[in-house]
């Protein structure tokens, strides 16, 4: 319950999500996941994307071709 109305709190002041509903974030919410990257490779180019990622805190790298194009 606690994950629940944390994930809403930062879905509810994401840009992204601000024409959504209570109830939409809350669907959003629920069907996501809680994950910890620390150091690891979340997903690579060309691989199938098959979900979205948002950083609560910390931050990413992201490489196109090899070169960092943003962080």
């Amino acid at each position: 319950m606690a994950d629940l109305k944390n994930s809403l709190k930062h879905l509810r002041y994401s840009p992204l999500f601000s024409s959504c509903s209570s109830k939409d974030l809350e669907r959003i919410a629920k069907a996501g996941d809680r994950v910890t990257f620390e150091g690891e490779v979340m997903t690579k180019q060309g691989d199938p994307g098959k979900e979205a990622f948002i950083i609560l805190s910390g931050k990413a790298k992201v490489k196109r071709s090899g070169k960092k194009v943003a962080t």
